[in-house]
């Protein structure tokens, strides 16, 4: 059974990876949706670190092994991430690429 666990985990990783790839491909080319997907998956993640630092025990929803520190690096990543996305010379890229 561990073996098939294995293999299984294999084949996500590889068609995440694929998916991650064409994703981010298409990003750096401008194309809108790609824009769209990145955008709302770093808002995602700024919830979640919302929601982890307001939680009343905030240390108890972190994942295990994951510290305060790493979190708020992770965090200051999503922020710097969101903010590269809002900037008007990345909004205008996405607008002058053909959709």
């Amino acid at each position: 059974p561990s073996a098939m666990v294995g293999l299984l985990a294999g084949i996500g990783l590889i068609a995440g990876g694929a998916i991650l790839w064409i994703i981010w491909s298409r990003f750096g080319r401008g194309t809108h949706w790609a824009y769209w997907i990145v955008l709302i998956a770093t808002g995602l993640a700024l919830a979640r670190y919302a929601a982890i630092f307001m939680a009343p025990t905030w240390s108890g929803r972190l994942r295990l092994g994951e510290g305060a520190l790493p979190l708020a690096g992770e965090c200051g990543v999503a922020v710097l991430a969101m903010l590269i996305l809002l900037l008007p010379g990345t909004r205008r890229h996405f607008r002058t690429i053909t959709r």
